[in-house]
C-alpha cells in the first residue's frame, strides 16, 4: 500500500504533500456556493479537531482522492461537497438536489451524517461535529466511494446489491484510516465482530439476500440496527476481497453500466452464484464469531 510501506515521518510528509497538491485540482461546493481553488493554511488535517471550517473538509476530500486512486485503483472523479448547517437543511437538499422522496429523505436525514451521489457528497455539518475527527474522515471516504460506484455504472445506481455497496464503501474507508495511521485494522475488526455478537444474542444474523435493494436494507437497518448491519456488510466484502481482490469488486460495479442483471453480473465477476457465496459467508461469519 502507498502509505503502509513508508516509515511514519516520511508517511506524514507524504500525506501533507499529497494534500497540498490535491488542493489545486479538486473543486468543491459548500453551503451550495461554488468555491475558488482552496488554499490550506494548516495542512495538518489528520490532527483531531472539535470543530472544522469548510476548507478543512475540502482538504480532506483533496487528500482522499489520491489515496483512493493510488492505493486502491478507484477512478475518483472531481467531486462537489455540499455542507449544510443542520438536519433540516440537509433533509431539504436531499429532496431538492438528490431527488429523494420526501418521506425517505426525512428518514435518512434522521441518522445519516452524509450521503454520496453522482459526483457529489452532501453532509450535515452539525452531525459531523458530533463525531471524532478520524470518524469524519472515515465518513467522507465512505461517501466518496459511493460517488465512485455511481461513476463506474455510468452515473446511475443500477441494481447492484446494497450490502455490497455499503460493505465496499466501509471496507475502503477503514483501510484509508489504517493507511493514514488513524486506526489499526485488527482493532476495527474486533469492534465489528463485537457489534454483530451483541445483535446475534437477540436476532439471527441477517442474510445478504435481505439486503439487496435500498428499501430492503433500510427496513433491516431499522429492525436490527445500523451498527450490526454495516458490520455484516463489511465482513461480507472483506471475504470477497480476500478471495478475489479489490479490482474484481470494482469490475462488479462497472458491469451495471451495461446490465442490470445483478445475479449474472455477480457470477461473471466472481465466478460463482450469489447464493453459493452467501453460504460461504455465513460459515465464515460463524467462524469469526466463535
Amino acid at each position: 500500500m502507498l502509505f503502509g510501506r513508508l516509515q511514519k515521518p516520511v508517511k506524514r510528509a507524504t500525506v501533507i504533500l499529497v494534500l497540498l497538491l490535491g488542493c489545486f485540482y479538486l473543486p468543491s461546493m459548500t453551503h451550495g456556493q461554488a468555491l475558488a481553488p482552496i488554499s490550506i493554511k494548516d495542512p495538518s488535517l489528520l490532527a483531531g479537531k472539535s470543530s472544522a471550517r469548510a476548507t478543512d473538509y475540502d482538504g480532506v476530500l483533496a487528500l482522499l482522492g489520491p489515496v483512493l486512486r493510488e492505493e486502491f485503483g478507484l477512478p475518483v472523479s472531481q467531486v462537489k461537497l455540499f455542507l449544510y448547517p443542520n438536519r433540516e437543511a440537509f433533509e431539504a437538499h436531499l429532496v431538492n438536489i438528490v431527488r429523494f422522496d420526501p418521506v425517505y429523505a426525512r428518514e435518512v436525514a434522521g441518522w445519516a451524517v452524509a450521503v454520496g451521489a453522482p459526483e457529489m457528497v452532501l453532509a450535515n455539518e452539525e452531525a459531523l461535529e458530533r463525531i471524532s475527527w478520524s470518524e469524519r474522515i472515515r465518513v467522507l471516504a465512505h461517501e466518496l466511494v459511493h460517488t465512485v460506484q455511481y461513476g463506474l455504472a455510468g452515473g446511475r445506481r443500477g441494481t447492484s446489491d446494497q450490502w455490497l455497496r455499503e460493505g465496499f464503501a466501509d471496507w475502503i474507508a477503514y483501510r484509508v484510516l489504517e493507511s493514514l495511521d488513524l486506526e489499526k485494522a485488527s482493532i476495527r475488526q474486533a469492534l465489528l465482530l463485537a457489534r454483530i455478537k451483541g445483535t446475534a444474542r437477540r436476532l439471527s444474523c441477517a442474510p445478504l439476500s435481505e439486503m439487496v435493494t435500498l428499501k430492503d436494507f433500510m427496513k433491516l437497518r431499522a429492525r436490527v440496527g445500523g451498527s450490526a448491519i454495516y458490520s455484516q456488510c463489511f465482513l461480507a466484502v472483506d471475504l470477497l476481497v480476500k478471495q478475489h481482490g479489490v479490482q474484481r469488486v470494482v469490475d462488479y460495479f462497472s458491469l451495471f453500466g451495461r446490465s442490470d442483471d445483478r445475479l449474472g453480473n455477480f457470477r461473471a465477476v466472481f465466478g460463482q452464484d450469489l447464493p453459493a457465496f452467501e453460504k460461504e459467508y455465513l460459515a465464515y461469519l460463524q467462524d469469526e464469531l466463535r
